[in-house]
């Protein structure tokens, strides 16, 4: 229910709705980006063609994304929904996001997974589409697993 849903643990932490928001925010930032790679349609921008930037973003991107990292890590406004309250809404518009992402990522080659792509949030952070793809699988769980330790508050509001 909606009060289950925007309950929150504190008030620096996020609600059950707000973890979900943010993934769909997440996908919806790099939702043409997957789409442009998957259709042989990316035009390389001037940064990725230093590959030793990718590499050290990549391995930070990598570290963020750990599932089993539940250190708090500030992300940008860019990932952020400006929504302070949400409707049951929120999980259709959560599993039509995980669709979306998963239908795009279903059109990807092996072969695209070595290209060089800049983060839509902030320009000067490159790194390789599979660290993109690897790092957004283990976003959502992480993301996933913090809703649920929303749910095991003991504050957590009952049905």
């Amino acid at each position: 229910n909606e009060l289950q849903l925007n309950f929150k643990p504190a008030s620096d932490a996020w609600s059950v709705a707000e973890c979900l928001s943010h993934l769909i925010v997440t996908e919806k930032l790099y939702a043409k980006m997957l789409h442009d790679i998957a259709n042989d349609k990316y035009q390389k921008k001037f940064l990725e063609k230093f590959g030793f930037l990718s590499k050290f973003w990549g391995k930070m991107l990598l570290s963020f994304g750990e599932t089993h990292n539940y250190r708090k890590v500030k992300t940008t406004s860019a990932f952020i929904s400006n929504q302070s309250h949400f409707t049951t809404e929120i999980l259709e518009d959560f599993l039509a996001s995980q669709k979306n992402w998963h239908d795009r990522i279903e059109k990807v080659k092996e072969s695209q997974l070595e290209i060089v792509v800049t983060s839509p949030a902030l320009g000067i952070m490159t790194y390789s589409f599979g660290n993109l793809l690897t790092t957004m699988g283990n976003h959502m769980w992480r993301h996933l697993y913090q809703a649920e330790r929303v749910k095991q508050n003991e504050n957590f509001p009952k049905n």
